[in-house]
């Protein structure tokens, strides 16, 4: 396939991709909570926190989450800006979109046939220590189609869709700036580094996912960015 073409498709691919992801969400939470999987315990994970997570620790996730996706946006801007490098920004580009739909599109294969107890408390009943109501969850085909809240919505957990796009972000930051010379870059591409491992960690601690989900997710999308990457 012709650079041009791999990237006209990953600009149509990427919202039509998120729309179905959307979907699938939506009606994997419907699923979920006719199941009543809320009245289910948490599974036993060595990495996560307490039922009752800092603010502290949630904060140095988001911390963590933004600094590798800026990581990432400096990294394309730093190429796109250098007329010798937008090829390759292009390439890494068309590769992220194809890396993230893809793993996306896996995800919501995966989810449908691994429903697991919830590990926040938002997804639990107040029987076992949660906040969770059956009303929360999509009602309707209108709401499955529709609804977008991806924030706290349930069902959802193998494997982790915020661990694919960190990924991604962090590949992109790998891919243009590794072989870079220049302070900024070396910085960057360290900074992505540094974080990187923290903010997996962090995801498990703070009981957004189980080990499994992060790993999973850190484990396929390497692999489809490698493979793109070799076929491209």
């Amino acid at each position: 396939m012709s650079q041009p073409i791999s990237n006209r498709l990953a600009i149509v691919l990427l919202p039509v991709v998120v729309l179905i992801h959307n979907t699938a969400h939506n009606a994997v939470f419907h699923r979920w909570n006719k199941l009543k999987m809320y009245e289910v315990q948490t599974l036993p994970d060595l990495f996560m926190g307490p039922e009752k997570v800092t603010v502290h620790a949630n904060l140095l996730r988001t911390l963590a989450f933004a600094t590798l996706i800026k990581c990432a946006v400096g990294a394309a801007l730093r190429a796109f800006a250098n007329p010798q490098d937008r090829a390759k920004h292009k390439a890494v580009f068309a590769r992220f979109v194809l890396v993230y739909a893809t793993a996306s599109l896996l995800r919501c294969a995966t989810f449908f046939v691994t429903l697991l107890p919830a590990t926040a408390a938002y997804c639990k009943s107040p029987r076992i220590g949660g906040t969770y109501t059956a009303d929360r969850a999509p009602r309707d085909l209108y709401e499955v189609m529709f609804r977008f809240d991806w924030t706290h919505s349930c069902g959802d957990l193998l494997f982790s869709g915020h661990t694919i796009l960190i990924t991604c972000a962090y590949m992109v930051t790998e891919s243009l700036l590794a072989n870079g010379t220049r302070t900024l870059d070396v910085f960057l591409v360290y900074l992505a580094r540094l974080v990187m491992v923290p903010f997996l960690f962090l995801t498990v601690y703070t009981r957004k996912h189980y080990t499994i989900d992060v790993g999973i997710a850190t484990l396929v999308t390497s692999l489809l960015w490698k493979y793109f990457e070799f076929v491209g």
